[in-house]
């Protein structure tokens, strides 16, 4: 997939272009991005998403929520669906243009879109002033066709980040799991802590969290993580450690049976289910116990959601 911070990318042969932020690329977004795919599939075009960048202060996020996927992430989901060219200019560069000039300078003119796709709650031009019926009135002049894609609906309501953040921020890890279609992963740099866990003989890998990316309720998660081409289901503690301390936010992973060093590495931790708040235990033996029960339960869930994975790509 080619990704462009510009939007002058000199494509001449045709885009099919699905226009959105995309936090999460959630069921609701792969409507949207699948639209735009099988689109230029027919038509014989590029298929591409209109996005923006990610950059610390140039994030859409209303309210200042925090993102739910890395750029990375994010780049990787988008590649599997069919993209493409990804188009991420700097928000700032964008937010403060008319919208038609959004409309024909940025769409038809320098991405050539031919199929532009868009949720039904799309907002765009300065103020967010514009939705998908003023796209369709300034592009139809152009031969430009419009796809509003509906709400993709989950027990009534409409899929959203919104929803998703509210779920991961609650420890509702099987609710976040069904709105994605996948689990809530948390993908970091793994750091070198006090090493009390090999001490404890739970030898763990550390992940701050950056204050740009959601953090999951505080508590004891079984998880699950592909570590050189190999999955391992794992128990992770997202808190602050009040047993021993901690310097900040962190998640805390056992990954079972599994042995090597992951300082430095960056590994995606695949969020299962939540198996109990964080809390301070009177001595580390009691933290120890608790956390051989963590990790058999974890094992547990973990060992099925493997087994399912294996099923579904078999």
């Amino acid at each position: 997939m080619r990704i462009s911070e510009s939007w002058n990318i000199g494509e001449t042969g045709g885009t099919a272009v699905a226009i959105g932020f995309f936090d999460g690329v959630h069921r609701g977004h792969r409507a949207v991005i699948g639209a735009a795919v099988e689109e230029a599939e027919k038509r014989g075009i590029r298929p591409a998403v209109f996005s923006f960048s990610t950059a610390e202060d140039a994030l859409p996020v209303k309210g200042g929520a925090k993102l739910l996927q890395s750029g990375e992430q994010k780049r990787r989901a988008l590649a599997a669906l069919g993209v493409d060219v990804l188009i991420e200019p700097d928000f700032a560069a964008i937010r403060d243009f008319d919208p038609e000039r959004y409309a024909v300078e940025i769409l038809f003119r320098a991405l050539g879109a031919r199929v532009v796709s868009c949720g039904y709650d799309y907002r765009f031009g300065k103020g967010a002033s514009a939705g998908a019926r003023e796209l369709s009135r300034f592009l139809r002049p152009f031969g430009v066709e419009v796809l509003e894609i509906p709400a993709v609906l989950d027990g009534g309501e409409a899929v959203s980040s919104t929803r998703i953040r509210a779920a991961v921020e609650n420890g509702e890890a099987e609710e976040a799991e069904r709105l994605l279609g996948r689990p809530f992963a948390l993908e970091l740099e793994v750091a070198h802590g006090r090493r009390l866990g090999h001490q404890l003989g739970f030898p763990t890998a550390n992940q701050p969290l950056p204050k740009r990316l959601i953090c999951p309720k505080y508590g004891v998660y079984a998880t699950a993580a592909e570590i050189g081409g190999r999955w391992f289901p794992g128990v992770t503690n997202v808190g602050v450690k009040p047993t021993v301390g901690s310097d900040g936010v962190c998640a805390e992973s056992y990954f079972l049976d599994f042995d090597g060093d992951l300082y430095g590495k960056t590994v995606e931790t695949n969020f299962l289910s939540f198996l109990r708040p964080e809390r301070k235990f009177p001595s580390l033996d009691a933290l120890k116990e608790q956390i051989a029960l963590d990790a058999r339960r974890a094992k547990s869930i973990g060992r099925r959601f493997l087994d399912e994975k294996a099923a579904r790509s078999g």
